[in-house]
């Protein structure tokens, strides 16, 4: 009953702030629904109610050091992207006044999320591919960093970040320790390895 509670209380104050937004510059509204929209449909998870009602998004910031310290890679390439293209704007006005001003926020934010979802998996595959060394996988399965962030905040996750087998064992990623854990039975028996990624003798991973 009190997480119901709690999240009937959520909806409230989201259908509220999503109300006021209208009447924000365009700047926070069309930011605030280009969230919404991602949240809605990327996100099944509690982190969807930060992003809907942002005074509480702060409480959904992860606790453990490692996990804050592997997001810092792809928050920080996120904003230098957004920091280059503010700078390519103030240098070329003429250009940056041809662009309709309802999309700027949209365009910026698109930008800040496509660069963070894309070197989250740059990032975590170099981890990976160096994790790696000194095995000989049999098979490889590695979901993509949209799916980690999809799964995180549920008591059980069916979809892993990344798995490989060798010798009949199967390995299992973990962003906290930025490397993988032998599973035990109870844990393997609910998985299957489905080969997506192959280690080449250079130590490169390649998608196949």
């Amino acid at each position: 009953m009190y997480l119901i509670a709690i999240a009937i209380l959520v909806i409230i104050l989201a259908i509220i702030t999503f109300v006021v937004s209208f009447k924000a510059p365009p700047l926070i509204r069309n930011s605030y629904l280009f969230w919404i929209i991602f949240s809605y449909f990327f996100l099944d998870n509690w982190y969807a109610f930060g992003f809907v009602f942002p005074p509480i998004l702060p409480f959904f910031i992860p606790r453990k050091k490692e996990i804050n310290e592997f997001l810092s890679i792809p928050f920080g390439v996120s904003l230098c992207a957004v920091a280059v293209v503010i700078v390519l704007c103030l240098l070329f006005p003429k250009l940056y006044k041809r662009i309709n001003k309802q999309l700027v926020p949209i365009l910026f934010n698109g930008l800040f999320l496509a660069t963070f979802l894309i070197s989250g998996d740059y990032y975590k595959e170099d981890l990976i591919s160096k994790a790696l060394i000194g095995h000989n996988p049999d098979c490889i399965s590695i979901n993509t960093f949209l799916t980690s962030i999809k799964e995180v905040g549920k008591e059980f996750q069916f979809t892993p970040h990344a798995i490989f087998t060798e010798d009949g064992k199967m390995f299992f990623w973990s962003y906290s320790e930025k490397n993988f854990f032998l599973g035990g039975e109870s844990l393997t028996r609910n998985f299957k390895c489905y080969s997506n990624y192959k280690l080449l003798p250079d130590g490169k991973l390649v998608k196949i």
